[in-house]
């Protein structure tokens, strides 16, 4: 098995990232390892999931704001040459990324 952390210490140094498969992370830098690599899991399973729904998907941009006390997630969905965005705040990134993407599978 592949060891991933110095390529998640890299990523977390980044503030454009992108992962393959149309997605892209913006204002990730300064999230812990640890972090980013259950967020790439994350976003990984909710990609997979819109993939599936939307036949037509083309990208997706996630843009991180915050700190600690206070995360701002931001998705942008690009499928069949619309925008789909969703967006949520609150205290705790997982959380947020989390209602963030159900949300946006909610206009799909």
């Amino acid at each position: 098995m592949e060891d991933t952390k110095p390529r998640d210490e890299e990523l977390a140094k980044q503030d454009s990232v992108s992962l393959g498969g149309g997605i892209q992370l913006n204002g990730f830098k300064g999230i812990e390892a640890a972090k980013m690599i259950v967020l790439k899991k994350m976003i990984g399973n909710y990609v997979k999931q819109i993939q599936e729904k939307r036949e037509d998907y083309e990208k997706i941009s996630i843009t991180f704001e915050g700190d600690k006390n206070n995360v701002n997630i931001r998705l942008e969905l690009s499928a069949g040459g619309n925008n789909i965005k969703a967006e949520e705040s609150q205290n705790n990134l997982f959380t947020t990324t989390d209602n963030a993407f159900k949300k946006l599978l909610e206009q799909l």
